[in-house]
């Protein structure tokens, strides 16, 4: 059975009193496939669950066994984030910790507000991220610290609620006009209350869900994350995009795995959209990816994105080496589907 790296890893390792350094946030995906696609976490100073593989072993499709470790870093570093492409990997090594406790807050505030100060707030928690709300001046947001206090809810004292604000929520028409929904989610957000909860490592890093939807998520350079967040949201209110979803915004540190969203010396903001599996996604998702381009943006491998090996080549610095590579230990192409195929030219 697939080990999921939340639900099942994070169980098995509080047992034995480890943690994991840090973790996705969908509770759904497993070890190998985490790994493979460069899946991270939220956290300046963390990495993707990649950084944390001290070594693996991988099966070539000739048969061959490679133990892969430090002493030949640029194996490791191709290796890591592999998509599959390189061989089967069968045995993982990765670093943990001792087991541990976080303390989440949630809260709504003015999305300018905290983008104005977003470096500050994300140097200052362990996790620290936010999810814009569309057609709304507002965003969600989470930061996770470390604590000692006992698992729990913890009760916060409610914030008035403003009966100007729930008038304004009232009166939309049947198929309402951008100004109709922002004044709508505004209202709605501005009455939100903010929660603490206390729990393990695990169970606060990741989340249960549900729902079933499609996702493009790409990697900016962090001095331009805000700009290109301020774009999408814009882009969305000004085409009248009609989607509900929020987006999520954070930043992963950065990394020196060949293929990592974050590779290179500086931090990477990462940013989301989705839509519902039940609703044909290309239409919205045409329309943001284009942006994402215009600011450096890298795809994350396990979700929807468009490129091929003629853009990826010169967003990865060592792209062509882990094409090389593959050829290498794959001159066959057996581990490559379609998709594959396209990334590496193949």
């Amino acid at each position: 059975m697939p080990v999921l790296v939340s639900v099942i890893l994070g169980q098995r390792l509080d047992a034995i009193g480890q943690g994991m350094i840090n973790l996705p946030d969908i509770d759904r995906q497993t070890v190998a496939g985490a790994i493979a696609t460069g899946t991270h976490g939220t956290g300046v100073t963390l990495q993707a669950l990649s950084s944390f593989i001290t070594s693996l072993r991988l099966v070539t499709p000739n048969g061959n066994v490679m133990d892969i470790d430090s002493s030949d870093e640029d194996l490791l570093h191709a290796a890591r984030v592999n998509l599959g492409a390189l061989g089967i990997v069968t045995q993982v090594t990765m670093q943990n910790r001792e087991a541990y406790k976080l303390k989440k807050r949630e809260w709504a505030a003015p999305t300018e507000d905290i983008l104005a100060n977003f470096d500050e707030l994300a140097a200052s928690h362990r996790h620290f991220e936010i999810f814009p709300l569309v057609y709304s001046d507002y965003s969600l947001v989470l930061s996770i610290d470390e604590t000692d206090e006992p698992i729990g809810e913890v009760e916060l004292d409610a914030e008035p609620t403003s009966d100007a604000s729930i008038s304004e929520s009232l009166g939309l028409s049947e198929n309402p006009t951008p100004a109709e929904r922002l004044r709508q989610s505004n209202a709605t957000a501005s009455r939100i209350q903010p929660s603490e909860s206390v729990d393990i490592s695990h169970k606060i890093l990741s989340n249960i869900r549900n729902s079933r939807f499609n996702e493009m998520e790409y990697s900016v350079p962090a001095e331009v994350g805000a700009e290109c967040l301020r774009e999408i949201l814009k882009t969305i209110y000004d085409q009248a995009i009609d989607v509900n979803f929020v987006l999520e915004y954070r930043y992963v540190g950065a990394d020196d795995d060949w293929l990592s969203m974050a590779y290179g010396d500086h931090p990477h903001a990462t940013i989301s959209i989705h839509r519902a599996a039940s609703e044909d996604y290309r239409p919205y998702f045409n329309v943001i990816e284009p942006i994402f381009w215009k600011y450096g943006g890298r795809p994350h491998w396990g979700k929807v994105h468009s490129l091929t090996h003629l853009e990826l080549t010169k967003l990865y610095p060592r792209f062509k080496d882990f094409m090389e590579l593959r050829r290498e230990l794959d001159p066959q192409g057996r581990m490559l589907n379609p998709h594959l195929r396209a990334l590496f030219n193949a």
